[in-house]
């Protein structure tokens, strides 16, 4: 589970490893490529950046993201509607999602807050233009950054599924 380095740390590029439910992550060398397998439950309070040392000498410093799923960052363009506030209505450009959420920017003004419900429908940049149409929570708001959790309405959401795993 290799992901493209996308921080820093200190200025070092920082490779990033997903933990699972279980506690566990995948660690990648950046100089050798070795996989290795490590448990962070011992690690305190959710310690997000460890330095790891590779079999081949190599010392590095890995991020641990906790998320509950991957977040793929997209540049797809969508329409968004807050329950019961018709003011609350445009244009959104979503910057990433993920099976469980998304982050929207909003171009406009607003009077979104974190705790209202709404919907957001947009297309996928694949080769059907497949359009995803998902009910939301809104969990946090930063600026015109709209970050909220789906509002569960199937267990899976096969196109979407498919979506994530491309260009991993």
């Amino acid at each position: 589970m290799g992901e493209k380095v996308s921080l820093s740390f200190d200025g070092m590029p920082l490779k990033k490893a997903f933990v699972r439910e279980d506690g566990r992550a995948i660690i990648v060398c950046p100089h050798c490529g070795k996989a290795k397998e490590i448990s962070v439950l011992s690690m305190a309070k959710r310690k997000s950046v460890v330095n790891v040392r590779c079999s081949c000498s190599t010392i590095f410093k890995t991020y641990l993201d906790y998320r509950q799923s991957y977040r793929k960052s997209t540049d797809l363009i969508g329409r968004y509607s807050i329950e019961v506030e018709l003011r609350n209505r445009g244009q959104a450009k979503v910057k990433n999602i993920s099976f469980g959420g998304i982050c929207f920017e909003v171009a406009t003004n607003h009077t979104i807050r974190e705790g209202q419900k709404g919907s957001i429908d947009f297309e996928l940049d694949d080769k059907n233009s497949t359009r995803v149409r998902k009910n939301f929570s809104v969990k946090a708001v930063t600026g015109n950054n709209i970050g909220c959790s789906f509002i569960q309405d199937r267990a899976y959401d096969k196109n979407l599924g498919f979506y994530l795993r491309t260009g991993l």
